[in-house]
């Protein structure tokens, strides 16, 4: 359990990115990557941790898990995300 409200993002993309089953709060990089099937969201109290926690117990967690390390490499890795900006450059040449 790691605490993610001052620093969410790299905290939350290196635990996936090493296939963890990741519980995260309903903020931007959560919302994504739960919508992809690669985090579990829970809301940000002590009940949500509570039912978050039991739900990384479930037998789809190590698939979660899985599908998050694809999702960071994939799509929010540094190279991904410097691919795209080069992308978006080059199209307004």
């Amino acid at each position: 359990v790691w605490r993610t409200r001052d620093r969410p993002v790299p905290m939350v993309a290196e635990a996936c990115s090493i296939g963890l089953p990741t519980l995260t709060t309903p903020y931007p990089l959560g919302r994504f990557l739960e919508a992809r099937g690669g985090a579990l969201v829970t809301e940000a109290s002590a009940q949500g941790l509570a039912d978050g926690l039991r739900r990384l117990l479930d037998e789809d967690a190590p698939e979660i898990g899985r599908r998050g390390a694809k999702i960071v490499r994939e799509e929010i890795s540094w190279d991904a995300v410097g691919r795209s900006w080069l992308d978006q450059a080059r199209a307004l040449l």
